[in-house]
């Protein structure tokens, strides 16, 4: 019995230390489609507040970074990726990402209901 205590007490402290703290927001393609980052930060920004709230660490990935391979983005072109505080891939598109689209696939995941819920109680 205490060993299953103990193994249960590992598994939740090891699945706990893999979450982030934050949700990432990768901007890929500053060499190719300098502008397109541009607007993309430009409507971002619009919104800091919302992001802050949203746990949102927005970084745009450098040509050469081992980003394009881990996330096998097409260093040729515009990408955003949405990583969700669990390391996985949420959400991609090669187009522009509007902050309320944004705002609506966090606020849709189980982790982001869970915030809410202990942020207003």
């Amino acid at each position: 019995m205490l060993i299953k205590i103990l193994l249960s007490l590992l598994i939740t402290a090891n699945t706990k230390q893999q979450f982030l703290p934050y949700r990432q927001l990768l901007i890929f393609g500053n060499d190719t489609s300098p502008s397109l980052v541009q607007q993309q930060m430009q409507l971002l920004n619009k919104e800091a507040l919302a992001i802050q709230e949203r746990d949102i660490q927005i970084k745009i990935v450098e040509k050469g970074s081992p980003l394009y391979k881990k996330y096998k983005a097409k260093a040729a072109r515009f990408e955003v990726l949405l990583i969700g505080k669990d390391g996985g891939e949420k959400y991609r598109t090669n187009t522009m990402l509007e902050a309320k689209q944004l705002f609506a696939l966090i606020d849709a995941m189980p982790m982001r209901k869970d915030e809410m819920k202990r942020k207003y109680k």
